[in-house]
């Protein structure tokens, strides 16, 4: 009996594993697919007619460039989820500054607002100490204030909040869009997913793995990633990890 249990339970983790393979596959497909397509007919355009324009030339030159740094940033994001999933030693903790990593990537996001004219703007004022992966917590940051980015109004200021809190840290960033219904605030960390609200029609770009992503990273260390307030005007996702440990 006991071994009949075994057994069962390994099945059941291989169809698990084998059923989040195939959704994977499918999934990033679907999303490789529209890049790649770009790119070839750009390509093709450019060289379907003898005597196109410098301009002419530049712009397809322009949109490919995009859509090749879009298609690399999906298979990075693809590459690191697949070792994720495998088990591999990703995330190599060791004694780090919080604070360090958070107004690093407050100034890396800083020029990317300023063509929207969005603010970003630090709010903390003390060292953080933790046991952590100093890279992927800079990918966890980099990734909630990009999503910031993409769905906070033209104007909006982003603030960026570094708080003790119990035995930890958090880690808040706060957009000025539109919120999150409540019905879809988990769904936004599933991979791959996109809602219907007014958060999803902006020019967001991206394959969404981000808040995946993210969310994985958190929870790796011990910690987590979640949308801690939602409102008509600003939405706050928070990074919240312990001070002390690493979990084993």
């Amino acid at each position: 009996g006991q071994l009949a249990q075994v057994l069962n339970d390994l099945l059941e983790r291989m169809q698990h594993a084998f059923e989040l393979q195939t959704r994977l596959v499918a999934e990033a497909s679907h999303e490789l697919r529209t890049p790649v397509a770009v790119i070839s007919g750009e390509s093709e355009l450019a060289l379907a007619r003898e005597g196109r324009s410098e301009a002419e030339l530049r712009e397809a030159l322009t949109v490919i460039r995009a859509e090749s740094t879009r298609l690399r940033a999906a298979i990075d994001d693809l590459f690191f989820l697949t070792r994720a999933d495998a088990g591999e030693p990703v995330v190599r903790p060791a004694a780090m500054q919080l604070r360090e990593v958070v107004d690093a990537a407050v100034r890396a996001a800083q020029s990317r607002a300023a063509g929207r004219s969005i603010t970003v703007a630090p709010d903390s004022a003390t060292d953080a100490p933790v046991q952590g992966d100093r890279e992927l917590l800079r990918r966890v940051v980099d990734n909630l204030l990009d999503n910031a980015i993409k769905y906070s109004r033209p104007g909006g200021a982003i603030v960026v909040g570094l708080r003790r809190s119990g035995d930890g840290w958090h880690v808040d960033v706060t957009d000025a869009g539109p919120g999150v219904p409540s019905g879809e605030i988990e769904r936004l960390f599933d991979r791959f997913y996109r809602g219907e609200d007014a958060r999803a029609t902006a020019e967001s770009g991206g394959a969404g793995l981000g808040l995946a992503i993210a969310r994985w990273i958190g929870r790796a260390h011990g910690g987590e990633v979640s949308v801690v307030a939602s409102g008509p005007e600003a939405c706050t996702f928070r990074l919240a990890l312990h001070a002390g440990s690493f979990p084993a």
